[in-house]
Formats: structure tokens, sequence, C-alpha cells
């Protein structure tokens, strides 16, 4: 996949490996960077730490019990690595949530149009994230439960966003 610059020209999108190599090298410098992020809020908030033509690299802090809440990356793939702490991933299968924990260290690939949620556990996370091409927009998306109007079917929650954000206005960029 290519993805179209302001500037008209394209530039191939990265595959979640090469996301996954680009956290490996960035995680001695994100570390660096948490205390920019501050530690005396109970609110999610994340930085950019690099932007590069074809990709960009966030660093975010987690306080107990925040979340994101179901999205998807528009039209960028991306990856997540765990710094510090715990994160829960949540993925839907059939409508039904698949959760899983991250600890330090491990890393999350998340493919082009995949929905997820993450969560963090009880005490304060890091982590960092890499995006290709570099984020633009998110969509949110409310999950219900499976019912027998919707059959379990997956494409019910699809089929039901609460909208699109650009990624400046959530994170203030």
């Amino acid at each position: 996949m290519t993805a179209t610059t302001g500037f008209g020209s394209e530039v191939r999108s990265l595959t979640t490996a090469e996301l996954r190599t680009i956290l490996a090298q960035e995680a001695r410098e994100a570390r660096r960077l948490t205390a920019a992020l501050g530690c005396d809020t109970d609110e999610r908030g994340g930085i950019r730490i690099r932007h590069e033509h074809g990709y960009d690299v966030w660093l975010l802090r987690w306080p107990p019990g925040t979340r994101v809440t179901p999205h998807d990356h528009g039209d960028s793939s991306g990856a997540f690595l765990v710094l510090d702490g715990d994160l829960i991933e949540l993925r839907w299968q059939d409508s039904i949530p698949e959760c899983r924990l991250v600890s330090s260290g491990e890393t999350v690939l998340v493919e082009r149009g995949v929905v997820h949620d993450v969560v963090a556990t009880n005490r304060v996370a890091y982590s960092i994230h890499a995006y290709s091409p570099p984020l633009e927009a998110m969509s949110f998306y409310q999950v219900p439960f499976p019912t027998a109007d919707t059959g379990g079917s997956p494409d019910a929650w699809r089929a039901a966003p609460l909208g699109t954000e650009s990624v400046s206005a959530l994170i203030g960029d």
C-alpha cells in the first residue's frame, strides 16, 4: 500500500513487522521522555516523538483504569510496545470481546482496519506506538452486546461508529 503526502508524492506504507523494529529502536529514547508526560494527572496523555515521511511514533502515559474506547487507526497500520506496566488489549470476534494482558517488553501489531481498545490496569503504564502512514485520524465505535437482532454478527458493531476525530484534535498536537 502507498499513501499520498500533502506534496503529492507517494510513500510506501511500512508493514507491522517494520513498525515493530522501529519501536525496538525507539524504546530507549522513549523511556527517557516519560517525565515529559507528567505524573500528576488522572488522564491519559501522549506526545509524538518522531514524525517521518512514512511513519510516526507516539509515547503514551496510561494512569490506572484509563482507556481509549474501541477505535481503528483510519488508513494506518500500527504497533505498540509496552515500556513499563501492563495494558489490556481488547479485540472483538463475532461481537465477543477477546482480551489479553500486554506486559513490559511486549509488542502488539494492529493491522489497518482492526478495531481494538487499550485499557490500563491498576498502575501507571507507558507505551510507544508507531503508525504507517503517519496517524491522521481515528474512528471510534460503540460495541453493543450481541442480541437476537444482530445475531452476534461482527458487522453489527462496526455499523455503529461514534465518529472520527483527527489526531491533532485528540492529542492537541
